[in-house]
């Protein structure tokens, strides 16, 4: 992270960590769309700790988290229907995130790409599998 914010001193370690999975989750997809349930059944903690860790990080403004409710018809009462956790754009500069995300992808891409491996991999799959016809 460019340069240490002084709020990540404030955090104990196991909160730290669910930091910085929410911080490489929003670098791998600009927003964090999951809900509390998902989310602390990855970082394996309770949901409640959980809120409490995002209420904490909301605090130091580390993340902004917005939601949308609607009415549902059949209960009458109101719901969350989507949410969004993004990283503070006045903590973590937009352009160095979207810097970072483009690398992660380059960097997924080159191993793709590479002739030799794609045809490294194609040929281990005809050994493996030789019942692969190819097209003609």
């Amino acid at each position: 992270m460019f340069e240490l914010q002084p709020e990540l001193k404030e955090l104990n370690s196991k909160q730290l960590g669910v930091f910085i999975w929410i911080y490489q989750q929003i670098i791998a997809d600009q927003v964090l769309t999951r809900s509390n349930r998902d989310i602390a059944r990855r970082v394996n903690i309770p949901e409640s700790t959980l809120e409490k860790y995002l209420k904490r990080f909301e605090d130091l403004g580390l993340i902004v988290r917005d939601s949308e409710r609607a009415m549902n018809p059949i209960t009458l009462s109101w719901e969350t229907v989507s949410r969004k956790i993004t990283l503070n754009p006045k903590k973590f500069d937009p352009m160095v995130i979207a810097k970072m995300r483009t690398a992660s992808i380059e960097a997924i891409l080159d191993q793709v790409t590479t002739s030799t491996q794609t045809q490294a991999v194609i040929d281990k799959l005809r050994q493996n599998r030789p019942l692969i016809k190819e097209n003609a």
